[in-house]
């Protein structure tokens, strides 16, 4: 029997238990993925698979496509549906579990791991949740901005003056921080 540990950031994000057959079948499962090996490493696009000591360790690597990880506790299907629009995917190793966690990469994956405390980045739910897991430096759509005098405004279009028009420098919004979509969206 061999223990499968997914490990992001740092922290056990799940793990189960399984025979080397049954590994072997999980990794020729993961579709569309280019591996090449590396001493103990099976090194992926999206994950780095490292089988030692009967300990198959799975370390999710951050790529930039998003900029913050989400832990979501008791997720519904509608964030699922919304992180989807947004451009996440449904991990190959995406587990099971009552809550999600959205990563840089632009999976997202469910835990029963509670990582309230912070341990999976940001912790949040709803709207707010939505808001950190969208930004990223690529785009304007899908963000939320804040304007000079405090007004904050969801930017459905490419870009933030295609949505709203062109500005004087004093008055053109900014995207909000983590901060500030923790202070102002509901």
């Amino acid at each position: 029997m061999v223990t499968v540990k997914f490990i992001c950031a740092g922290k056990l994000v799940d793990q189960f238990a399984a025979t080397n057959d049954e590994v072997f079948v999980f990794f020729k499962g993961l579709k569309n993925h280019k591996y090449e090996k590396d001493g103990d490493n099976y090194i992926m696009s999206d994950c780095v698979y490292n089988i030692f000591d009967e300990v198959v360790t799975v370390t999710l690597k951050r790529d930039t496509k998003f900029l913050y990880d989400v832990f979501i506790p008791n997720y519904n299907q509608s964030i699922i549906e919304q992180l989807e629009y947004i451009g996440y995917a449904k991990s190959d190793v995406a587990g099971s579990g009552k809550h999600l966690i959205t990563s840089h990469n632009g999976y997202f994956y469910f835990t029963d791991n509670d990582y309230s405390d912070g341990g999976m980045g940001y912790v949040a739910e709803g709207t707010k949740a939505l808001a950190i897991a969208a930004i990223t430096n690529d785009t304007d759509r899908n963000q939320w901005f804040i304007f000079p005098n405090g007004h904050c405004e969801f930017c459905e279009g490419d870009s933030a003056i295609d949505e709203w028009g062109d500005f004087e420098d004093t008055e053109y919004p900014r995207k909000m921080t983590v901060n500030e979509i923790y202070s102002n969206i509901y």
